[in-house]
């Protein structure tokens, strides 16, 4: 099997991460406009920041852990 580019590695890694900074973003400003709306500040923020750092390290663990079984059966298809 031949060798992934460095780029594309890095591109996947890069994109891991943009993931979860956007999953925080999108609960911070989720969480701003229920406060808004409800006028329940700061708790909105709060949870939102929550569920959205949640959600991030949920899908960096999947992708993570789907990579890694990935890389192991290519090392184990080698041998």
């Amino acid at each position: 099997m031949a060798k992934e580019n460095p780029l594309v590695t890095y591109a996947k890694y890069s994109a891991i991460g943009i993931e979860f900074a956007v999953a925080a973003i999108v609960g911070v400003v989720g969480g701003s406009y229920v406060d808004s709306y409800f006028g329940t500040s700061p708790w909105g923020v709060f949870i939102g920041s929550i569920l959205g750092l949640a959600s991030g390290v949920y899908r960096l663990v999947t992708v993570l852990q789907g990579m890694s079984a990935r890389r192991e059966q290519q090392n184990h298809s080698k041998d």
